[in-house]
């Protein structure tokens, strides 16, 4: 029962239907306390939904000895970076709209991301009648220009990133260029809350 609750919750991150996927896993975890599997892909879910980061990394931390070895870098690369943004986002505020939480250091911003919140859920409207289908929410995360490198790292040529959260740059948001940015890193957004991993890089790429 557990293993088929797990399935069901990850058809149902698919559909969007977030809130389902996490009380099936929930349920999935209460008939086997040591699903990997279950707490894996509920951490996932706290991650990207910015529920709580601190719930995900520990559910991260149980599943690693109970997942598929070929699973365990990955939820390594998760813990590090769930942790870098738990110790960057001290402090940061949020702003919702319909289909985005929007996370920023600073009330001087407010109408700033007010403006950027209705560009995103313009590109939203316009990316679900593309693809006929469309995740419930997503978080996304304005940095720093300092902050933002040390997210991007070596890619320092990023205007924007997406790795289960959108991730921009506050001086970025009146750019001239930011509208092309917004619907590059949340077509990748769509693609990944739609198909999961099964899409290639070169389709990734191509579509956004």
């Amino acid at each position: 029962l557990s293993a088929v609750l797990t399935d069901w919750a990850q058809q149902l991150s698919r559909q969007g239907k977030i809130d389902q996927a996490i009380a099936a896993l929930q349920e999935a975890l209460k008939h086997e306390p040591d699903n990997g599997q279950a707490m894996a892909q509920l951490a996932d879910l706290h991650f990207v939904t910015g529920h709580d980061l601190a719930q995900a990394i520990d559910l991260w931390k149980r599943a690693y000895g109970k997942i598929p070895p070929a699973q365990w870098q990955a939820v390594s690369q998760r813990i590090v970076q769930a942790e870098r943004d738990r110790l960057i986002e001290r402090g940061f505020v949020g702003v919702k709209t319909p289909h985005f939480h929007i996370r920023f250091e600073g009330s001087e911003h407010a109408k700033r991301i007010e403006a950027l919140g209705q560009a995103l859920e313009h590109d939203y409207e316009r990316l679900a009648n593309t693809m006929g289908t469309a995740p419930v929410s997503f978080v996304a995360i304005i940095y720093t220009s300092d902050d933002f490198q040390r997210i991007a790292g070596q890619r320092d040529w990023a205007l924007g990133l997406y790795d289960g959260r959108i991730r921009l740059r506050v001086d970025d948001v009146e750019a001239v260029w930011l509208p092309q940015v917004l619907a590059h890193e949340l077509a990748h957004a769509f693609l990944a809350n739609t198909y999961g991993t099964r899409i290639p890089t070169w389709l990734h790429e191509g579509f956004a």
